[in-house]
């Protein structure tokens, strides 16, 4: 057990907004910190899809795990760990291209992907908060349906978009109209055969679809709903080369990016943006440093586009960069993943977080996340607290500073990742500094108890 250095009783005054001086004051204050222990999924996973819930505001990762007969498995971190939804896998069988969102009205989660028990068609399960329960039909394409993707309206209405094998490999979009998925006008309604789809709704609810075009020699082409018919958007077959790893998103203006790799420049990646007439290129074409796979977002807190890339130029480890107004540039340090690492998904936490899951060779491509954080915030502490703990990370010591708990008996406890206790005492008021320059590296619970109150926070020792 390590030591207590000392205790700061009440004759230091404690300054009420003690927690605002240690939020995010620069970019110096930042850095890509674990979320939970690396390597949670059973076994070796693919076809990753990563979103924050409306409701509680924490990461879910869906995917399917080998350690789980590659059965599709939905996890939430829950602060301290990450932990199976609905405690099984969602899927009744092995189950492929995975994609998650979260209904906008009801913040349930939904889950599309490729039915392997169904003849590789398309299933939806959402989990109504007790266990998971199918959408409309099992396997409910006519067809083989790959790179399934999902997306919903502001009314709450799922849409899903996936390669159809039974129209020709062409473009399908269905929707769930309460009680089946209808086709949204025509089925493959591409011109020619289709991959990477990626489904996004505009602001007012209207779907576009990208999408590999083998009749524009594997350009991209996006192409919207209009009521009545799938029109293009632009041009068909605008991007430089042929293409792959493309993702759509809206801007919070109404402005769709399309970001893609080009076969012709390396893979190296490009993003382009629709202007009402044209495709323009955002930034340097080709701007990453070497091949990569990527998905893009926005960020509703600077309203600036991400993007998330297994960095052929760092070893294929994690970077995460964004587009300042005139450059790409990077989020934190470039290649900041343990290890070389596949299916990186990208998502954005209420307060603006990047955040990236990852399969991770480190660990035996096992699924991993990191979150770009506050140095002295912590991971997904509340701007607003009882308790504040800094530095975080620490090196030699960390102060816990016990805020707005003076009369009542606290009792503190430091416990490692496997449960051991490092350090526990009681005290009344004040800052408690403890010594933890001999912990080993890594992530540990710090536990504050008063009264019938727990809070819960971590920090990570380096």
């Amino acid at each position: 057990m390590k030591r207590i250095i000392y205790i700061l009783f009440i004759l230091i005054p404690i300054i009420g907004n003690t927690q605002e001086k240690w939020e995010k004051s620069s970019p110096s204050d930042y850095m890509w910190m674990n979320v939970g222990s690396t390597g949670f999924s059973v076994g070796f996973s693919k076809y990753l899809s990563l979103a924050f819930s409306p409701t509680d505001s924490l990461p879910y990762v869906a995917f399917s795990d080998n350690g789980c007969s590659s059965k599709a498995v939905l996890m939430k971190f829950d602060k301290i760990n990450w932990t199976t939804v609905g405690g099984y896998p969602l899927s009744p069988g092995n189950a492929a291209f995975e994609s998650l969102a979260f209904n906008t009205l009801d913040g349930q989660p939904y889950v599309a992907y490729q039915d392997n028990t169904n003849s590789s068609k398309a299933t939806v399960r959402k989990f109504n908060g007790t266990y998971w329960q199918t959408v409309g039909l099992e396997g409910f394409s006519e067809g083989d349906a790959y790179y399934t993707t999902i997306a919903f309206n502001n009314s709450g209405q799922p849409y899903v978009a996936y390669s159809d094998f039974a129209n020709g490999a062409k473009v399908t979009v269905m929707k769930f109209d309460g009680t089946n998925w209808v086709s949204v006008g025509n089925p493959g309604f591409s011109a020619g055969t289709s991959y990477w789809e990626s489904l996004a709704l505009n602001p007012s609810g209207q779907p576009y679809v990208a999408f590999v075009d083998y009749e524009c020699n594997q350009k991209v082409t996006v192409m919207r709903f209009n009521g009545n018919d799938w029109v293009v958007v632009g041009s068909s077959g605008f991007s430089a080369g042929p293409s792959e790893c493309i993702s759509l998103a809206f801007s919070p203006f109404g402005e769709p990016y399309l970001l893609y790799n080009d076969l012709s420049n390396f893979m190296k990646t490009s993003v382009m943006k629709f202007d009402g007439v044209n495709w323009v290129n955002v930034g340097n074409y080709g701007f990453s440093a070497g091949a990569s796979s990527n998905c893009l977002v926005f960020n509703q807190s600077d309203g600036l586009p991400y993007i998330a890339t297994e960095d052929e130029g760092n070893t294929y480890k994690a970077t995460v960069m964004k587009f300042d107004g005139t450059n790409w540039v990077n989020v934190g340090n470039e290649g900041f993943s343990a290890g070389h690492l596949s299916y990186i998904v990208l998502s954005m936490s209420p307060t603006g977080q990047p955040c990236v899951a990852y399969t991770d060779e480190s660990v035996y491509f096992k699924v991993s996340s990191m979150i770009y954080d506050s140095l002295f915030t912590g991971i997904f502490e509340p701007k607003e607290a009882m308790i504040s703990i800094y530095p975080n990370p620490a090196s030699i010591s960390l102060t816990i500073d016990l805020i707005n708990l003076s009369g009542n008996l606290i009792n503190i406890e430091i416990d490692d990742i496997k449960g051991t206790v490092m350090a526990k005492t009681t005290t009344k008021t004040g800052k408690l500094v403890l010594d933890v320059e001999n912990y080993s590296p890594g992530i540990y619970i710090v536990k504050v108890k008063s009264g019938n109150s727990n809070w819960i926070r971590k920090f990570c020792k380096y």
